[in-house]
């Protein structure tokens, strides 16, 4: 199977990128302030995963993103059928992030908020 077949198939690492924002958007965002994009890079069955933060993040808070995202990931999705990595990286930084898709952002954040939870935009989210 080709990279393309790969990118379009509902399965594909993206298609889990997308579905894990929108969790983290559930679950997270309110929590894990720092997040500021979700984005992948998919290679070899590996999904990589890079949560783009608003600067340096404590090691306990990436573990306890790390835990949730990995929990998720094996609740949502077959464990087996893909690698996952996690990564986190410095919005100054993002321009090393080559090969990645933005698969949620703040933008996308934000349009959610206001179509579906405006309070957390009013609590300064």
């Amino acid at each position: 199977m080709g990279a393309a077949a790969m990118t379009d198939s509902p399965n594909s690492p993206m298609q889990r990128a997308t579905a894990l924002g929108a969790v983290l958007f559930e679950m997270n965002w309110p929590s894990f302030t720092w997040i500021r994009e979700v984005r992948v890079r998919e290679a070899d069955s590996t999904a990589t995963i890079a949560f783009v933060c608003t600067g340096e993040v404590a090691q306990t808070e990436r573990d306890a993103c790390t835990t949730m995202a990995l929990g998720f990931i094996d609740l949502i999705f077959d464990p087996h059928a893909w690698k996952y990595q996690i990564e986190y990286v410095p919005e100054g930084k993002i321009a090393g992030l080559a090969g990645y898709r933005v698969a949620i952002d703040t933008n996308i954040f934000k349009k959610i908020a206001r179509d579906v939870a405006p309070w957390r935009l009013e609590l300064g989210r």
